[in-house]
């Protein structure tokens, strides 16, 4: 071993005991014991314990394969064409239960620090080093364990530097941990501000309008403010091009249309929610979007899908004009001094009083569809533009909030990539952070 302070040890020198869980009998959450199956497994080698099975086992045979903290849980069946065999999740807590005969329980040896142990074995996971232990057989793609326990690893020759490593991994753990439930909390109030705001707005001093505070009246859509207009798209719409188009051909891969470099084409499998998806677009020829210009779109129309998933919308950007949408999408241009279109965007992409109507209007033989009629006899709440501008700013600094929380997960799931890759192969050490012979501690 090239790295002073390291040894090298086949992963099955590391373990105390391995032995494959058991199903047992049927069972129930009253009387039954939990047991681990493969779906409990997460991506980033933590156990989902909300969705766990309940079977009867006998006690004598819980007591030999009980999982326990400090466990660790390898997936020897199930694997994919795109997922291999050999996933791997750590107990992080007390579990008086089990796991399935499909998934192998380990627990390290006490010389070694079982976390550490984990790490090493994601790590294998992650990098590809278990797909030589790929077996199928009639359909399945096993792990072949035993084999994998030969598998030589290099690891800290101390369980205190070992555990260091294993401290540093889970403190980053712990951010990216924190950071999504601080995604998913903004998200749920970007949800309940959205609905209040296209509901309710904003008054001329920064106020969400409530019933009790200001003047409501009834309307198609419910009890929406006083001051609010209720109308159609034709109402707002562009003087300069039609309120309301529909695409000019679909999406068929075959079509004659298609070019491999041209001006792009929107269809509804480059319609993101809210945003183009690049890798999806079509192509036709400069002529072919030539005689297509009445089909062609300005920055500031919003392209919304007809079919399927209906009300999955964008606004179109500078960088996005003269492109063209197809038959399975639409546009809609508004008159920009009377309305904003980010405001409808939202409305339709996200208000619950749009979208009911459109669940009662657009099915047609048996499947979802919206023409121009169906979108033309629709009705919106309309604010004047100076509240539509607060109700977007709004929204914007949420989203904003949100897109620099998903930037900074980002970052720190690279860190974690960066640490493991440094850290589990001796690249850098943890040395400077253990506790050093002679000083007292605290």
């Amino acid at each position: 071993m090239s790295i002073n302070g390291w040894q090298s040890r086949t992963i099955g020198e590391l373990l105390a005991s391995s032995f494959p869980g058991d199903w047992g009998e049927e069972g129930n959450p009253e009387q039954g014991i939990p047991v681990l199956r493969s779906t409990n497994f997460e991506d980033d080698g933590s156990i989902d314990y909300s969705d766990m099975a309940f079977r009867s086992l006998a006690k004598g045979r819980l007591e030999k394969r009980r999982v326990g903290m400090g466990a660790i849980l390898i997936e020897k069946a199930g694997g994919t064409s795109t997922r291999p065999a050999g996933r791997v999740v750590f107990c992080d807590r007390e579990f008086n239960g089990t796991a399935s005969n499909f998934v192998e329980i380990i627990h390290v040896k006490e010389s070694y620090s079982p976390k550490f142990v984990f790490y090493r074995l994601y790590f294998n996971f992650h990098t590809g080093l278990v797909n030589k232990y790929q077996q199928q057989t009639t359909g399945i793609i096993n792990f072949k364990f035993r084999e994998y326990c030969s598998e030589v690893v290099e690891l800290p020759n101390t369980k205190c530097e070992q555990s260091k490593i294993a401290e540093v991994l889970s403190t980053v753990e712990r951010a990216i941990e924190q950071t999504e439930m601080l995604i998913a909390k903004q998200q749920r109030i970007k949800t309940g501000l959205m609905q209040d705001l296209l509901s309710h707005g904003i008054d001329d001093h920064g106020n969400v309008r409530s019933e009790q505070t200001h003047e409501f009246k009834d309307s198609p859509l419910g009890r929406i403010p006083v001051e609010w207009d209720v109308a159609p798209i034709s109402k707002y719409g562009s003087r300069n091009w039609p309120s309301i188009r529909t695409g000019p051909f679909g999406s068929d891969l075959n079509t004659k249309h298609w070019v491999e470099y041209g001006v792009p084409v929107l269809t509804i499998g480059s319609l993101g929610e809210g945003e183009v998806l690049h890798s999806e677009l079509l192509f036709v020829s400069d002529r072919t979007a030539e005689k297509l210009k009445g089909f062609r779109v300005v920055p500031g129309d919003i392209v919304f899908s007809r079919v399927a998933d209906i009300g999955r919308s964008l606004v179109t950007q500078p960088d996005q004009d003269g492109w063209v949408i197809s038959s399975n999408l639409m546009r809609i241009s508004l008159d920009q001094s009377k309305a904003r279109p980010a405001f409808l965007y939202r409305n339709i992409a996200f208000s619950s009083a749009v979208r009911a109507q459109l669940r009662t209007t657009s099915n047609y033989g048996g499947r979802d569809l919206v023409n121009g009629p169906i979108l033309r006899a629709l009705v919106f709440s309309w604010p004047g533009v100076g509240e539509q501008d607060r109700i977007n700013h709004h929204l914007d600094s949420i989203e904003a909030s949100i897109r620099r929380s998903i930037e900074s997960l980002y970052k720190i799931q690279l860190l974690k990539i960066g640490l493991m890759q440094d850290l589990l192969t001796g690249r850098r050490r943890v040395t400077t952070l253990l506790p050093q012979p002679g000083v007292a501690t605290a």
